[in-house]
């Protein structure tokens, strides 16, 4: 199965600066990120933050965990992009070009 969310890519960075730790050590690149999608928001969370954004488009049930050290590296190399997709499929997530391992959670209908 194959789920995306589309959102703005200044959200997208906004959100990796909002939950990003204020020293970025080794032991922050370990972080686990969580991304899901609930309520018609995208949620962001690692450690102990959490933001939250509009979605421009969401095909997503769940929350998918993902190291948090690949993303950072957003925060130097911007996307072009006025948007960016994440697409979950095959334990794997994409975000823009960056492929990294991923591993999904369903949620509950109700909670979705």
């Amino acid at each position: 199965m194959e789920y995306s969310i589309k959102l703005k890519t200044e959200d997208f960075l906004a959100a990796i600066a909002a939950i990003k730790p204020s020293r970025i050590t080794k032991r922050a690149k370990a972080y686990e990120m969580h991304i899901a999608y609930l309520k018609k928001k995208v949620v962001f969370a690692a450690e102990a933050k959490q933001t939250t954004f509009n979605a421009l488009e969401a095909d997503w049930e769940g929350d998918v965990s993902l190291n948090f050290g690949a993303v950072l590296s957003f925060l130097t190399i911007k996307p072009a992009a006025d948007q960016i997709q994440i697409i979950f499929k095959d334990n794997k997530i994409k975000i823009g070009t960056l492929t990294i391992p991923a591993k999904w959670t369903a949620l509950p209908s109700w909670l979705a």
